[in-house]
């Protein structure tokens, strides 16, 4: 599939993408120099979920599992609060079986990061999600540039790249930035569909991301509510396929015991009671998070309330129709894992659709419009 920037002016171009990269390289650098505990929140670049896609990422890159360990275990005692020792043994298969058959499937992260880990180490894990936030961000760059509305794309991207939270997630040693990655090829699918009829070729690359989100982490609640919205508008073919594609590709993880990891801090009860407590701990779960992004992250959070009261304003709009579906999914997804303080994390695959919502559809700001506007500033003065 071609990506072409339509035919603009050299100099917007040149200034709008550099803006972009810019603004991508601020971010990338404050990460790097400013993370760590903040407000006793984990805002580092290595997690204790993301010691085993390093383990793995070692193991791939022709480590056996004692060095694999003792590297991972050395490097997460190098960083800032960091409680305590990691045990090397203790990211063994044999070991952590539980752990493991929830992450078994998520081989995409760890077998792409393996090349980097072999040249950099440890550090070679952050460059796949670094890489996917730039990918994502000249993507949404491309849209806007198709829509003639570059003005409103830089806008967006600015607030975007502004958020702590989401640069919180996208620099990290696991999943979530590549399962974005993932989400904004699709995005840009469904940009160049026609009323989103897919062509052979559109269906097979949008088979393709389905299978490698699925590779990444568990996404197959999004993939069916984005199915819902094909078939809402009676694109029956596809939203079938999607919908398979999604079942088809998830079968592995249902394949190992993954009873412990839906709804964790309920694990004392029975299957009917976590299902009868859910909507208790959803309730819970929904009004600390957006407690927490009102505190934590006012300018992502003004940026969402505006992004829905766009979308119910607009809801006949395929883009309003895809952010709903799509943040719906991921927080209800979120919300099996029952994790409080998060912040956002389980979400962030809804970027992408967020992004294409306000470049659509916020009110346009364009250059020739702030010529005028300077330009009648000088005649007034």
């Amino acid at each position: 599939m071609k990506v072409r920037f339509p035919n603009v002016s050299q100099w917007r171009l040149s200034f709008v993408l550099s803006a972009v990269l810019v603004l991508w390289v601020l971010v990338s650098v404050a990460k790097v120099f400013f993370n760590g505990l903040i407000l006793g929140l984990d805002y580092g670049l290595y997690h204790p979920d993301g010691a085993f896609y390093t383990f793995r990422a070692l193991l791939f890159a022709g480590y056996d599992k004692f060095e694999a360990g003792r590297i991972v275990a050395d490097w997460y005692a190098s960083q800032p609060a960091k409680p305590g020792r990691l045990d090397p043994t203790s990211l063994f298969f044999e070991n952590a079986p539980g752990t493991w058959d929830q992450y078994y499937p998520r081989v995409l992260y760890p077998l792409i990061s393996a090349i980097f880990v072999k040249f950099l180490g440890v550090p070679g894990m952050l460059v796949v999600p670094a890489v996917t936030y730039l990918v994502v961000l000249l993507l949404t760059s491309y849209v806007a540039f198709t829509k003639g509305r570059s003005g409103v794309g830089l806008l967006v991207i600015a607030l975007i790249t502004s958020s702590v939270t989401i640069s919180r997630w996208m620099y990290i040693n696991a999943t979530d930035g590549l399962l974005m990655l993932f989400t904004g090829l699709f995005v840009l699918i469904a940009f160049k569909s026609t009323g989103l009829k897919l062509s052979n070729v559109q269906l097979m690359w949008t088979c393709v991301l389905i299978t490698l989100s699925s590779l990444t982490r568990f996404s197959a609640l999004m993939w069916v509510a984005i199915s819902l919205v094909f078939m809402f508008h009676r694109r029956i073919k596809e939203g079938l396929l999607i919908l398979a594609t999604a079942a088809l590709t998830t079968v592995p993880i249902f394949l190992r015991p993954f009873g412990n990891d839906v709804l964790p801090d309920l694990n004392d009860k029975s299957p009917i009671e976590k299902l009868l407590l859910y909507p208790i701990s959803l309730l819970k779960i929904s009004v600390f998070e957006i407690g927490q992004l009102f505190v934590l992250d006012r300018v992502f959070f003004w940026t969402l309330v505006l992004a829905f009261g766009i979308s119910i304003t607009s809801i006949r709009r395929l883009e309003a129709q895809f952010f709903l579906a799509s943040f719906l999914s991921l927080w209800i997804t979120g919300s099996l894992n029952a994790v409080l303080g998060v912040n956002f994390r389980y979400q962030l695959a809804v970027i992408p659709f967020l992004l294409w919502l306000l470049v659509s559809l916020f009110p346009n700001i364009e250059w020739k419009n702030i010529k005028n506007v300077s330009g009648s500033a000088e005649e007034a003065s």
